[in-house]
C-alpha cells in the first residue's frame, strides 16, 4: 500500500480557499509516479476555526467538501482519508473522520469527539473505532485525539494502517502535545499494536487573530519505524509503502 500524507497550510475563516488547496494537494499527490493507494488529509474542514472559539460551522457528510473529495476520488482511482468539523444528524458538532473509497463512496464517518463552543467536550469515539476491509488491506480510521487512546490501538491491531487527519490548535481542554513526545508515543504504539500509521496534520497561516498550528506530520510502519515526518511549518507531501 502506497500511502501520501498531506501537511496543509490554510487561513483559518477561507472556506473555500482552504477546500482548494486540499484539491490541489490531491491533484498533486495523485499525479506522482508511481500514484499512492490512499491520500490523507488532516482535519480541515472549519476544525480549526471550531478549535479557536468560532461557534458556528461544520458541514453535513453530504456537504461541497465530501462532495467535493469524492469526485477526486473517482476521479484518480484513489483512497481519500479527511478530517472534518460534522453537523451530525442531530445538530451538533463533531470532530469527524471521513474515508472515501476509489468509486467516492463513504466507507467509514467515524465521529471522534463532540465540539462545542470550540471546546473538546470528550475524546471516546462514537460507536467506536470501524477496521474498514478493502482491496488494500484493513483500514482503521481515527483523528488526532484518538492517538492517546489505547482503546484505537488495540482495535486496530494486526490491521494494516490507522489514517488519522489531525488538527493540534491549542484547545482550551486540550493542550497540544509535545511534537516529540507525540512521535515517540505513536510508534511505541504503532508497534505493539503491529499496524502502520499516517498522522496528516494542519497548519494555520498568521493573520494576527487566530493562534498558529505548525503541523506534525509523519508516517510510521508497523515496527514503529518513522519513515517519513513533515518539515516545520512548511506545506508538504510525504510519501512511504507500508505494505
Amino acid at each position: 500500500m502506497r500511502v501520501a500524507a498531506v501537511q496543509l497550510r490554510i487561513e483559518p475563516g477561507r472556506r473555500a480557499a482552504t477546500l482548494q488547496a486540499a484539491l490541489a494537494a490531491v491533484d498533486r499527490a495523485s499525479r506522482t509516479d508511481p500514484a499512492p493507494d490512499l491520500i490523507v488529509l488532516p482535519a480541515f474542514c472549519d476544525v480549526p476555526e471550531v478549535l479557536a472559539g468560532e461557534s458556528r460551522g461544520g458541514e453535513p457528510l453530504q456537504g461541497p467538501t465530501v462532495a467535493a473529495m469524492a469526485h477526486r476520488a473517482r476521479q484518480w482511482g484513489v483512497f481519500i482519508c479527511l478530517g472534518m468539523a460534522r453537523q451530525s444528524d442531530e445538530g451538533r458538532l463533531r470532530l469527524a473522520t471521513v474515508l472515501l473509497d476509489r468509486d467516492g463512496d463513504v466507507r467509514a464517518d467515524h465521529h471522534a469527539a463532540r465540539l462545542k463552543g470550540g471546546m473538546l467536550e470528550c475524546f471516546a469515539p462514537a460507536g467506536g473505532y470501524v477496521r474498514v476491509e478493502c482491496l488494500l488491506g484493513g483500514i482503521v480510521p481515527a483523528a488526532g485525539p484518538d492517538l492517546e487512546d489505547d482503546g484505537l490501538w488495540d482495535a486496530a491491531a494486526g490491521a494494516d494502517v490507522v489514517v488519522a487527519p489531525s488538527c493540534f490548535l491549542p484547545a482550551p481542554r486540550h493542550p497540544t502535545p509535545d511534537r516529540e513526545t507525540l512521535c515517540i508515543a505513536v510508534r511505541q504504539a504503532a508497534k505493539r499494536a503491529n499496524v502502520g500509521c499516517v498522522l496528516a496534520d494542519v497548519m494555520t497561516a498568521a493573520d494576527g487573530q487566530t493562534r498558529i498550528a505548525d503541523g506534525r506530520s509523519m508516517i510510521i510502519d508497523r515496527s514503529g519505524g518513522l519513515v517519513a515526518s513533515s518539515r516545520p511549518n512548511q506545506a508538504d507531501i510525504l510519501w512511504a509503502c507500508l505494505t
